[in-house]
């Protein structure tokens, strides 16, 4: 069986991830610090399979800016890195075209930043264990390969990307899957369980007040008058 270099795969890694090019929008950014994903990763080509893991850390967000690491293993071999990108651009530290994290809450029609793009349309898959709202788009790398791109729709997250193609005469099939991540836990991300735990305190607070005020309303009614026992009937003459 044929092996396929470290320094092959990272090619193909760079060809997956910046395929297509800039286009700029106003957005919004859905992920937070501390927050992570895990995708497996598996390539064939001309009989030879790679797999392996890549970890994406959030450390921070600033505006539209996120940066973190990316923790890369495959065929056993490590390569960590660092990225930084502008999700309002869509640009890398790279310079080339960021599709890690687009702008959350796109939907069909959308362009997406980075990208000569539109969203394609929205559709329900299951990552992680939970089923998500992701967005997708097909693009193509000089008419050879064809791609698959979806991301999370509430946070803008790149979830999965898969296809296949030749390459000089080689056939090709990839697919990186999310399927480990702190951002959505039992099909919920963070920010659904704080809406969720808002609303419960401020139903609570609301009863606890209606209960005070039906108690303040209680205390200013004036007492009532006390009533007099009933007398029983007088008992009937005896004959």
């Amino acid at each position: 069986m044929k092996k396929v270099s470290v320094a092959t795969v990272s090619v193909w890694i760079l060809m997956l991830f910046f395929t297509l090019t800039l286009s700029a929008m106003a957005q919004t950014v859905g992920v937070q610090q501390g927050q992570y994903v895990k995708y497996t990763v598996k390539m064939s080509s001309g009989g030879a399979t790679v797999q392996g893991t890549i970890r994406v850390n959030i450390q921070s967000v600033s505006g539209t800016n996120v940066s973190g690491t990316i923790e890369t293993s495959i065929s056993g071999a490590s390569m960590p890195s660092s990225f930084s990108i502008d999700v309002e651009t869509g640009y890398g530290s790279t310079g080339m075209p960021a599709i890690l994290i687009i702008p959350a809450n796109l939907t069909t029609g959308d362009t997406i930043p980075g990208m000569y793009s539109t969203v394609s349309g929205v559709t329900d898959r299951s990552y992680a264990g939970a089923s998500r709202k992701v967005v997708y788009t097909t693009g193509s790398f000089s008419g050879v390969m064809t791609v698959t791109y979806y991301w999370d729709q509430f946070t803008g997250m790149f979830v999965e990307m898969s296809g296949s193609g030749t390459v000089g005469g080689y056939s090709y099939s990839y697919e990186f899957k999310v399927t480990e991540t702190n951002i959505w836990v039992g099909g919920m991300d963070w920010t659904t369980w704080i809406i969720i735990i808002v609303v419960i305190v401020v139903v609570v607070v609301a009863v606890v007040i209606a209960l005070l005020l039906r108690k303040k309303k209680l205390a200013a009614a004036p007492p009532t008058q006390p009533t007099e026992p009933t007398q029983p009937p007088p008992p009937p003459p005896q004959p």
